[in-house]
């Protein structure tokens, strides 16, 4: 503990005020000051603002069945497309191609609708692979330390885990990554019929069974820098 005066100015002079700090309201202080050093500032768009309703309203567009209907895009300013759009096609494809179909919708709409801000869905922290360019990273060895893994080897049924490892149409079919199966395209059963999704024989992802992986940001610059200028603003996200 310690003391510090703080000094207040009045028209009657100066008044100088004891006070006591502690050693946790220093802690306090320097994790708040950390903290806040760690966001950026809020940054505008960078196109003109407008009260035009079809300018100036946001859409998170996605038609499971096939392709979204694109003259619902001049309804709309900015319209993003959800990775599950077309996933009745997209899940059954071999190999599964939900970015190579979210890139034709944006292309799409935006012909239509020019003066529209079409956006396509990405996820920086779920490592999905049913897009091409995470499934390359994610089957090629180098590339291991961007996705996180199980605790330890996981067994050949995946019975240890609250999540399975292996493909529920191949119980050969593991990973040592952690993956769960929220939203994931299955093979429908007799049992579980109406699936996420319905792959056709068995889901394609790659050499992984097909789930919702996650990537390792404890890897440092390298997964941060294909992220954000590969991922993000790449020649299929933003800088097309």
């Amino acid at each position: 503990m310690g003391a510090m005066r703080f000094r207040t100015r009045t028209r009657g002079g100066t008044i100088t005020t004891p006070v006591l700090v502690t050693a946790s309201m220093l802690a306090m202080t320097a994790l708040t000051a950390h903290v806040v050093e760690g966001f950026l500032p809020p940054q505008n768009p960078g196109w003109a603002p407008s009260y035009n309703m079809t300018l100036s309203t946001i859409s998170m567009a996605c038609n499971q069945s096939g392709p979204y209907n694109v003259t619902a895009a001049g309804a709309f300013g900015i319209l993003s497309f959800d990775w599950s759009n077309e996933k009745a096609q997209w899940a059954a494809a071999k190999p599964m191609d939900c970015e190579e179909r979210l890139f034709a919708q944006v292309q799409r709409a935006k012909a239509y609708s020019p003066s529209s801000h079409i956006f396509g869905y990405r996820n920086i922290v779920k490592a999905l692979p049913w897009y091409s360019s995470v499934r390359e990273k994610l089957d090629d060895p180098q590339y291991a330390g961007w996705f996180l893994r199980f605790a330890t080897t996981p067994p050949i049924d995946g019975t240890d885990y609250h999540v399975p490892a292996c493909a529920a149409e191949d119980r050969t079919k593991c990973s040592l990554f952690y993956h769960d199966q929220e939203q994931t395209p299955a093979v429908p059963t007799p049992e579980a019929p109406n699936v996420d999704g319905a792959c056709v024989d068995y889901c394609d992802t790659g050499l992984n069974p097909t789930g919702e992986y996650l990537f390792d940001h404890r890897n440092g610059s390298m997964l941060r820098d294909w992220l954000v200028n590969d991922y993000i603003m790449g020649v299929d996200g933003l800088g097309s």
